[in-house]
């Protein structure tokens, strides 16, 4: 079931894919990481705290209001209240808003820029007329009103199979690619597929990699993979001399996990390649840093470890530790594609180098809980960021854990350099997108170097859709239902598809357990 929400609160990513087509923000980030112009047509650093931000002029909300600066200052005071999830640890007040004029808002921040940038591409922009007469006892309800490319048809409802979008005839800027959009939740892999093949859905997401040669084969349909950012990757305990399940003799009773050349051993011990087909076939793909080409911060050139059994044994024995040691390797079951598998290949490629490793699958709370305390002397995981940048996983995965400013959130290592920190706060506070990119390459691979982590592979999204269909690139700049275009094999011969999307009166997307999965045009 999809509900409608109130845009001021964290959503969960089918709703966040959801309110994309409803609902603008500010700025949003391109493919590569850079800010960009949506709301906002300008913004200026007016000293060391505060940002002025000039609005695009004659944006109408669905209700035919102008869209003023006391809507955006309404807007963006909710969100801060309602998303502590934006402050990353900052205190309350981090992000106050001004009205200077009917098209200007001063913002004021203790954060950095980027953090300030990140949270401006989340918080979405509400009329807020509507949002007086809005019932949000529960924070579900009738919607506020947006000035997205569609609009709610049907208001009301808390809970529903499918939610009813209908175009914004109104819109701002390029005239929306359908009449109506429906989107659906079909949370099953196999009710998806079923409903590809069956011509209830003309798109579908998350398409399991079994099934992706049979759709290939299948004239009446096309398949694409797209990048999402998805790392999965292996964490080695250096937060101590003497790591749990880890039992190793040699070097004076010293973790062997801190020694350089053990941790590359284990880098040149382990086949990516192998690793990534276990776990999602032909949808992975062998990693050597934090996010894939194409996002902000990626590294040219910096590249994963091949494997190398001969030299890593030769690592193991010039540290100390020719006999190896007895380490258990940690793992969620069943939060990842193959995640079992993958782990049980890990432990055997490290065996042949004489590390002899256990495998252990743990429930995902258990594991969750378990590592958050550093009760593990290795661990397999994954991670997604929420754009295409490579800031919130270094933050995240590597910066020295902070409760007070939630950096190192997910550093259950406890990875700590403070050369490595100092990096990453200058990137935070530095404007200049071409400046803060340097710093985080200069960020990564000091961290590669130390193999503070070992990226394994990058996991990419399979769509499938009907051939009269195609989805365009990777883009963060429109919601999903604009990507969905006429492929141009069909606009080269001149016919149309089974059925005309721009004509038809409905496009259907439906989501599995958080994410988009269908559409549909009739």
């Amino acid at each position: 079931m999809l509900r409608y929400v109130d845009p001021s609160r964290a959503p969960t990513p089918a709703e966040d894919t959801m309110l994309d087509h409803v609902y603008e923000t500010l700025i949003r980030f391109d493919h590569g990481g850079v800010p960009t112009q949506v709301l906002a047509v300008s913004w200026s650093q007016q000293d060391e705290s505060s940002w002025l931000f000039k609005l695009r002029p004659g944006v109408r909300f669905h209700d035919d209001t102008v869209m003023t600066s006391n809507d955006v200052a309404l807007s963006i005071r909710r969100a801060v209240r309602s998303r502590p999830d934006l402050a990353a640890g900052e205190p309350p007040e981090w992000l106050s808003v001004d009205v200077v004029d009917k098209a200007t808002v001063r913002l004021r921040t203790t954060a950095g820029y980027s953090m300030l940038m990140r949270a401006l591409s989340e918080i979405r922009i509400v009329s807020a007329v509507s949002i007086r007469h809005m019932d949000v006892a529960d924070g579900v309800g009738v919607a506020p009103v947006g000035t997205g490319r569609y609009r709610f048809a049907q208001e009301g409802a808390k809970a529903v199979p499918a939610v009813m979008l209908v175009a914004n005839s109104k819109y701002w800027g390029k005239v929306p690619a359908w009449k109506s959009v429906t989107l659906m939740g079909i949370p099953e892999e196999r009710d998806r597929l079923s409903a590809l093949t069956s011509g209830r859905v003309d798109l579908i997401e998350q398409v399991p990699a079994g099934d992706l040669e049979s759709l290939r084969a299948d004239a009446r349909f096309a398949v694409r993979l797209a990048a999402t950012g998805r790392l999965m990757y292996l964490q080695l305990g250096t937060h101590a001399a003497n790591p749990p399940e880890l039992i190793h003799g040699g070097v004076s009773g010293r973790n062997p996990l801190l020694d350089p050349r053990v941790r590359r051993a284990i880098s040149e011990a382990l086949d990516r390649r192998e690793l990534a087909a276990i776990g999602v076939a032909e949808l992975g793909e062998p990693a050597g840093q934090l996010v894939p080409t194409g996002f902000f911060g990626h590294v040219p050139g910096l590249v994963p470890d091949h494997r190398n059994v001969r030299d890593a044994q030769e690592l193991l024995a010039e540290a100390g530790y020719p006999d190896g040691f007895v380490l258990k390797v940690h793992g969620p079951q069943d939060v990842y594609p193959g995640d079992v598998k993958v782990l049980t290949a890990l432990v055997r490629m490290l065996g042949e180098v004489n590390i002899r490793a256990e495998a252990a699958h743990e429930p995902p709370a258990t594991f969750a809980s378990r590592g958050s305390r550093q009760q593990y002397s290795a661990y397999l995981r994954g991670f997604i960021g929420r754009s295409p940048d490579a800031t919130e996983a270094l933050v995240a995965l590597l910066a020295t854990a902070n409760p007070r400013t939630g950096a190192g959130s997910l550093n259950w290592a406890r990875y700590s350099n403070a050369t490595f920190d100092s990096l990453i706060q200058h990137a935070l506070n530095q404007p200049r997108n071409d400046a803060r990119e340097l710093l985080l390459h200069e960020a990564t691979r000091m961290a590669i170097g130390d193999l503070a982590l070992i990226p394994l592979y990058f996991v990419n999204n399979a769509w499938a859709s009907r051939v009269g269909l195609e989805l365009s690139p990777r883009s963060v700049l429109v919601p999903l239902a604009e990507r969905v275009i006429v492929a141009s094999s069909m606009r080269a011969a001149g016919a149309p598809p089974q059925r005309s999307p721009r004509d038809g009166p409905a496009a259907a997307i439906a989501f599995p357990s958080g994410a988009v999965s269908a559409l549909k045009a009739r």
